[in-house]
């Protein structure tokens, strides 16, 4: 099945800016997780985190995928995650 170029750089764009809201949604939940004192707490945070991510990458491979995840979301999605992290998460 092939896709046209400019979809998949829509693809591309919209999998980065994923990847760097999961990054925000990671620092916004790090925060009550080291002030938690209950493992449960830190379980259920965690938890919370995992279900968020994997959620939104099964509605990116719904929505803008048309129904395929495709290999180069999984690597754009860690590009935006780690351009978070490098340019926003330590100001």
């Amino acid at each position: 099945m092939s896709l046209h170029p400019l979809a998949q750089l829509g693809q591309l764009a919209l999998a980065l800016g994923l990847g760097a809201a999961l990054g925000l949604a990671f620092d916004v939940l790090r925060v009550p997780r080291r002030h938690a004192r209950s493992a449960v707490f830190r379980a259920l945070l965690d938890g919370t985190f995992c279900l968020l991510a994997l959620g939104s990458v099964f509605l990116l491979g719904m929505a803008a995928g048309d129904g395929q995840v495709r290999l180069f979301l999984f690597a754009a999605i860690a590009g935006g995650w780690t351009c978070y992290f490098l340019w926003l998460s330590g100001h």
